[in-house]
C-alpha cells in the first residue's frame, strides 16, 4: 500500500521507501494504487489495470491475491503479463481455492514499462459482495510493492425487466470467449467482432443465457467487440485475445 510519509521522517530517513510502481484501471489516468476500485454487475464481472514501473530501474514482479471478504460458491481468477497480448491466465481452478494466492509466472518490467492484471469474479449464480486486494510483489525479495482492492458486487437474480445486463469472458481470451445475457433478456442481439481497423471478422446472433463463441480463427491482437438490437447499439468494448 502507499507510505505517507511527514516531512520530518523523510529528513531523518533519508532512505526511506517511495512509490516505484504505478496502478492505473486500464485507459484512464489517475493512479488507483492503496485504493477500492468497485465493480458492479451480473453474473461474470472484471476489471483491467495496467501496472507502470516509475521506479527508473528494471524490475522482476509477481502478483499475489489475497481474499478480504468472499461469498460462497463463487470464484475468482486472473491473468497477468507483461502488456496486453503476451502473459499468462489463470484458471478459476488454480486460484480460487486458495488464499492468498500467488502468480507462479514472474515478468520484468524495464524502467516505464506498462504490463497488464486481468481480475475476474464468477457469481455461479450467488449475488453478494466479495473483496479482493492484488499486490505486487517483487520476485526475490518479496516485498510488496503496491496494492489495489476491488469490490466485486454481482446482482445476478436481481431482476429488472427492460435493462439486460451483457458480460463477456474471459478477457484476455484464448481460444473462445462466453456471452452471458442476465436479468431475464429474452430477445436476440446481434454479435459483431472488429479488428482493429474496423474489419467485421465474425457476426453471430446470441440470446438470454450464456453463449459460447469460438475465436478459433482469430490471431492474436486486440480486437472490439459490439452488442445491438434492431440497429441500436448497445455496448462497444474491447477484447484482447492471446
Amino acid at each position: 500500500m502507499k507510505k505517507i510519509y511527514t516531512i520530518l521522517a523523510a529528513i531523518v530517513s533519508l532512505g526511506a521507501f517511495s512509490q516505484s510502481i504505478a496502478i492505473y484501471e486500464e485507459g484512464m489516468s489517475v493512479d488507483v494504487s492503496g485504493t477500492v476500485v468497485e465493480v458492479g454487475g451480473g453474473e461474470a464481472l472484471h476489471q483491467n489495470f495496467d501496472i507502470v514501473n516509475i521506479s527508473g530501474i528494471s524490475q522482476d514482479l509477481k502478483c499475489t491475491r489475497l481474499k478480504l471478504t468472499e461469498v460462497s460458491g463463487t470464484t475468482d481468477y486472473l491473468c497477468w503479463g507483461k502488456d496486453a497480448v503476451e502473459g499468462v491466465c489463470y484458471s478459476s481452478g488454480t486460484v480460487s481455492p486458495y488464499n492468498p494466492w500467488t502468480t507462479p509466472d514472474v515478468f520484468t518490467w524495464a524502467p516505464t514499462d506498462t504490463g497488464l492484471l486481468s481480475t475476474y469474479h464468477v457469481a455461479n449464480g450467488n449475488p453478494g459482495t466479495a473483496v479482493y486486494r492484488y499486490y505486487i510483489v517483487q520476485n526475490l525479495s518479496d516485498v510488496k510493492l503496491d496494492s489495489v482492492d476491488v469490490r466485486f458486487v454481482s446482482t445476478v437474480g436481481v431482476k429488472e425487466p427492460g435493462k439486460p445486463i451483457f458480460s463477456v469472458f474471459p478477457n484476455p481470451a484464448t481460444d473462445h470467449v462466453n456471452v452471458t445475457i442476465t436479468n431475464g433478456a429474452t430477445d436476440t442481439y446481434r454479435l459483431v467482432f472488429y479488428s482493429l481497423v474496423g474489419e467485421e471478422v465474425l457476426v453471430k446472433e446470441i440470446s438470454g443465457g450464456t453463449t459460447q463463441v469460438s475465436l478459433s480463427n482469430f490471431g492474436s491482437g486486440v480486437y472490439f467487440y459490439s452488442i445491438s438490437k434492431s440497429g441500436q447499439l448497445i455496448e462497444t468494448k474491447r477484447l484482447v485475445i492471446r
